[in-house]
């Protein structure tokens, strides 16, 4: 079975790729099998917060969690 990857940088950004099937990556288009990385944009929450950087990630068998630090726009 084909793994999903992920990596944060220093400066935050997530990268996914591997199984993309059901859009494990969280990134809608790709195809099944995303074989180089690509990074991931995080959506603007409705009360206006973004996020600024990704401070840590947990991956499984079929989720992907972040943490990651916000700022109001």
């Amino acid at each position: 079975m084909l793994k999903s990857i992920c990596y944060c940088t220093d400066e935050g950004k997530l990268y996914m790729w591997g199984n993309a099937k059901d859009c494990q990556l969280g990134i809608p288009g790709l195809p099944e099998v995303q074989p180089s990385p690509v990074e991931v944009k995080f959506l603007t929450e409705d009360d206006g917060s973004t996020i600024d950087k990704v401070l840590s990630i947990a991956i499984g068998a079929s989720h992907v969690m972040c943490l990651v630090t916000r700022s109001n726009s």
